[in-house]
């Protein structure tokens, strides 16, 4: 795996994948914009689904993800990488402490994004 490989090039095949998923995101983004614009009435229903239902299904997934990383924690625990994974994972604290902190913001952005969606939906 990975982690058999020089810590240089570790380093570069993590900075690399994340760059090519920023670059990916963002000509994917464009592209459906430019398709939404193009087709009548979808670019409304888009805006619909964005302002409404989206942040009560993203919400959803969060909140029930965050309250994963209490219930299986030691799941969780399991996947954390090792300090100096990959030339660059250099986070101090335990991977206990990095699970608890990410389920508790999982669970209120779950919950701010459920909140507002159901407002909006509600009116």
């Amino acid at each position: 795996g990975i982690d058999e490989l020089p810590i240089i090039l570790q380093t570069s095949t993590f900075i690399g994948i994340f760059a090519l998923l920023g670059v990916t995101a963002s000509a994917s983004i464009a592209a459906i914009d430019s398709f939404s614009k193009s087709i009548l009435g979808l670019e409304k229903w888009r805006n619909a689904f964005v302002d409404t239902s989206l942040p009560i299904v993203l919400g959803a997934f969060y909140l029930f993800a965050g309250m994963g990383h209490f219930i299986s924690r030691d799941a969780f625990c399991d996947i954390y990488p090792p300090i100096g994974t990959w030339g660059i994972w250099y986070l101090p604290g335990s991977a206990e402490f990095h699970v608890a902190w990410t389920g508790v913001v999982e669970v209120l952005g779950g919950g701010g994004l459920l909140f507002e969606g159901l407002r909006s939906s509600l009116g």
